[in-house]
């Protein structure tokens, strides 16, 4: 119980570690990032917070999975990891054609 509660405590303390992290930047007058929204508003340090949850997600399932063979939760596993992957390829799909993105970019001419 003392692990899981530890590693429930950095969790929640990893987005803190970024706060801190930007503190000694300043930003002057940018409008992005700016003093008031120095990048959390895009996710990309918010990241450093998925490899906690992850583990913690991962520790939960095999918790409740316990009475199961590691062979089962191994597919349970990956059932969820191909279920959030279609998902969000399926969520995606209409930004994939558009002419802005980097496979439909041209280089410029020299």
């Amino acid at each position: 119980m003392a692990g899981a509660m530890a590693r429930l405590q950095l969790f929640r303390r990893g987005p803190r570690v970024f706060r801190l992290a930007l503190l000694i930047y300043d930003f002057h007058d940018c409008f992005y990032p700016s003093r008031e929204h120095p990048y959390f508003t895009s996710g990309r340090l918010l990241l450093g917070a998925l490899i906690p949850f992850l583990l913690l997600f991962v520790f939960g399932l095999d918790r409740a999975l316990a009475r199961f063979s590691n062979q089962s939760k191994f597919f349970m596993l990956t059932g969820i990891i191909l279920f959030m992957l279609i998902s969000e390829i399926s969520i995606d799909w209409p930004v994939f054609p558009t002419p802005t993105t980097v496979p439909h970019v041209k280089p410029p001419e020299a």
